[in-house]
């Protein structure tokens, strides 16, 4: 099962969607925290995918709620934006949804902390970072 975080109106096909936006077409659940999957039990989702991670404001609790209903060697991918990126110094966060800054490093951090494994970063375009890890076995 793929769960599609922030879908808004274009959810992944397949998937179940979660958006706070009650406007938005996609969703499977509305209204709902993604920092707090209460619909979901421990170990069932395969896969999370998630664009909008940057406006979770409690990084760690998001990370260790998806590590939790992840499957074991659960993918989880998502993108934020490179804030050493940005010259001015707003940055991403002129989108007042979002509510932390990442580089590299300090979402790799993040991850591991949350027990995730296989962490790998990639430049999307230039101000976004592809970041991938794995729930341990």
């Amino acid at each position: 099962m793929v769960l599609d975080v922030g879908c808004g109106d274009f959810l992944i096909r397949g998937a179940e969607g979660v958006d706070s936006h009650t406007a938005k077409i996609g969703p499977t659940y509305y209204l709902v925290q993604a920092d707090e999957l209460v619909y979901h039990d421990q170990s069932e989702l395969d896969f999370i995918v998630c664009n909008y991670f940057d406006a979770f404001p409690n990084v760690l609790k998001t990370l260790n709620e998806w590590n939790r209903v992840l499957k074991p060697k659960g993918l989880l991918a998502i993108i934020v934006r490179d804030s050493s990126q940005y010259p001015e110094l707003a940055g991403p966060l002129e989108n007042k949804h979002r509510v932390n800054v990442f580089t590299k490093d300090t979402i790799k951090h993040y991850l591991y902390r949350a027990k995730f494994e296989e962490v790998t970063v990639d430049y999307g375009d230039e101000k976004s970072l592809r970041v991938k890890g794995r729930k341990s076995a």
